[in-house]
């Protein structure tokens, strides 16, 4: 493997780890609001795995470097097989019995962790998750539409000597 690959496989890698983070937070939280907890709204905000998967998609048709080519196929292709297997793990998931906690005594951060640990996932989390997955989706068919038109490559695999 080379240190390009290896370079490649890192960013991937790290790019993909917050995609998961952000799009399982907001997952996560999907249907809490300011009402319910003051500030949540705000944290809500900060996390958008979309706007990783459009800057990918971005930085990828305008860029015209093979590395970068590679790197944002890969990153639309894993965020794709994330989306998938949260999708997943939703349907498999059993919610969780947390207590409701009078507004007085809740903090941010209590709510937060609940949340994340003790998920109760709703029809918006699989929204969310759906929609960021058809995002990935959309991107890698423009991704690899542009880079099919800029390399020239058709991507097919070409048949073996004396093949009928």
């Amino acid at each position: 493997m080379s240190i390009s690959n290896i370079k490649i496989t890192i960013a991937t890698i790290f790019i993909l780890i917050i995609y998961s983070a952000m799009l399982y937070f907001i997952s996560a939280t999907a249907s809490l609001h300011d009402s319910y907890q003051p500030g949540i709204e705000k944290l809500q905000s900060l996390a958008r795995p979309e706007l990783i998967m459009l800057l990918t998609i971005m930085i990828g048709v305008y860029f015209k470097r093979y590395w970068v080519a590679r790197l944002t196929l890969f990153t639309s292709q894993g965020a794709l097989v994330i989306c998938l297997l949260l999708v997943i793990f939703f349907a498999l998931h059993n919610g969780s019995n947390s207590p409701w906690v009078p507004i007085e005594k809740r903090t941010l951060s209590d709510t937060v962790k609940t949340a994340l640990f003790k998920p109760t996932f709703s029809g918006r989390s699989t929204g969310r998750v759906i929609f960021n997955g058809a995002l990935s989706a959309i991107g890698f068919g423009i991704l690899l539409i542009s880079y099919r038109k800029r390399y020239n490559k058709s991507f097919k695999p070409t048949p073996k000597s004396g093949a009928v």
